[in-house]
C-alpha cells in the first residue's frame, strides 16, 4: 500500500495513516468498545467499519 500510495497519491498515503493510527489509538484506549464479527466472536475479532472501506482487528487480552 505505501508504494502506492507513493506513486500515485502521497496526500492521501499520509492522510490514510493518520486515520489507521487514530484508529489504532481508539483500539487501545477502548478494546471493548468495537462490536464482535458474528461467527468470529470466539475469536476475538470485532469490526471497525463507519468509514467508507471496513476493517476487523483481533483484540488482545492486557496480561499485565
Amino acid at each position: 500500500m505505501a508504494g502506492y500510495f507513493a506513486e500515485h497519491n502521497p496526500r492521501r498515503g499520509l492522510s490514510f495513516i493518520r486515520e489507521l493510527r487514530s484508529r489504532c489509538e481508539d483500539l487501545v484506549d477502548n478494546p471493548n468498545g468495537f462490536a464482535l464479527v458474528a461467527l468470529y466472536e470466539q475469536d476475538g475479532i470485532r469490526r471497525c467499519d463507519d468509514r467508507s472501506e471496513p476493517s476487523c482487528v483481533r483484540g488482545c487480552r492486557n496480561h499485565a
